[in-house]
């Protein structure tokens, strides 16, 4: 199995205060078998993944796809050195911290990934490392996950896939 990355715009974001990359999933006969979206952002103080569009392709679904996308995805987003620009939010952001806070957030990289899914679907992003931090049942019974990369930057991908066994 591989997963292929490409930007949207197909080339590497420099200074953007946002942007998305594209994952796709092919399996072992270069079958494209699914993917998802990751959308980068900031607001001023934390930089984040939000990954959303997840899907498996039905002929392919609870084959341990879904579980492999994801842990390469995250680790894929833990090595990546993205930066976020987030020099327009520093007069639009109320803070307590010193002003040069704004310069380590965008030194630092991205501090969270997080999704919104479905409740029925919380085995699957907990077995990779997600919380659900929803404490409510929403309309759409939609969860929150998140992962706190200062927690999680120490786990590979190998190790991760290996306490799943």
């Amino acid at each position: 199995m591989r997963v292929e990355y490409n930007f949207s715009n197909g080339g590497t974001m420099i200074d953007k205060d946002s942007f998305s990359e594209f994952a796709k999933l092919y399996d072992d006969s270069e079958n494209e078998v699914g993917g998802l979206q990751i959308l980068y952002f900031t607001n001023g103080q934390k930089n984040m993944a939000y990954i959303e569009r997840v899907f498996i392709k039905p002929e392919f679904q609870k084959k341990g796809y879904a579980t492999y996308l994801l842990n390469d995805v995250v680790q894929h987003i833990i090595e990546s050195d993205i930066q976020i620009n987030n020099s327009g939010y520093e007069s639009l952001t109320v803070t307590n911290n010193q002003i040069d806070s704004f310069e380590n957030t965008y030194e630092r990289g991205l501090d969270e990934i997080f999704l919104l899914a479905e409740k029925r679907l919380s085995p699957l992003y907990e077995k990779v490392g997600f919380e659900n931090k929803s404490s409510y049942e929403g309309m759409n019974d939609q969860c929150v996950f998140k992962i706190d990369l200062d927690d999680f930057k120490d786990k590979s991908l190998e190790d991760r896939i290996s306490s799943l066994n």
